[in-house]
């Protein structure tokens, strides 16, 4: 009784111990899934940061825009006595307007290829997250098959002990049986021979 005992609340401590193993792994997959949570959270912040300066320098050069074409109306109607200065006024301001669209072209296809980029590194980040995730999986499945082999050669080993130790218990009892059978052999014999003893000497 005793030892079955003994062996229920070793069986018990291996399967807490599993317990808090599963339960340690299960936080450190949590705080990875945290962790990467955080990182996805930053660059989305970042992206929306770059979105907003990049809708700032639009609306800033769409206000330089109306700012020229303003202007453009202005000395249009205070030169139109001067056609040549009107012209070459109106050539001015037209190269200055290519050279500000050119620069917002250019500023917009570096904006766009930065958010390809981002979009490239989040892909690449939330691929890396799900394979990482799998390997886990896997190594704790490993761990828990290695844990389960473990507790199945203990178990073993234990029953083995078990077996030896009824096959001892037996082989005892059996011996104690024979020796009791032969101590009691020896009495009846004993017990002939004083019979014999007594009744010869009556005669």
């Amino acid at each position: 009784s005793n030892l079955s005992k003994k062996k229920m609340n070793q069986m018990q401590s291996q399967i807490q111990q599993l317990k808090s193993d599963k339960n340690l792994m299960e936080t450190k997959k949590e705080l990875e899934i945290e962790k990467y949570k955080s990182q996805t959270n930053d660059l989305k912040q970042e992206y929306s940061e770059n979105k907003h300066k990049f809708d700032l320098i639009i609306k800033e050069c769409q206000n330089e825009l109306n700012s020229l074409r303003t202007q453009n109306q202005e000395i249009t109607m205070e030169n139109r006595e001067n056609e040549i200065k009107d012209k070459q006024i109106i050539h001015k301001l037209q190269d200055e307007l290519e050279s500000k669209n050119k620069e917002f072209d250019t500023l917009k296809s570096q904006v766009r290829k930065q958010i390809k980029e981002l979009k490239a590194n989040m892909t690449m980040i939330e691929k890396e997250h799900e394979s990482k995730m799998l390997m886990k999986q896997k190594e704790n499945e490993v761990v828990m098959e290695d844990c389960q082999s473990r507790m199945k050669s203990v178990l073993e080993k234990k029953n083995a002990q078990i077996n030896r130790l009824k096959r001892l218990l037996e082989k005892t009892v059996n011996e104690y049986e024979k020796e009791k059978q032969q101590a009691q052999t020896m009495m009846n014999l004993q017990k002939e021979q004083l019979k014999e003893l007594t009744n010869e000497l009556q005669i």
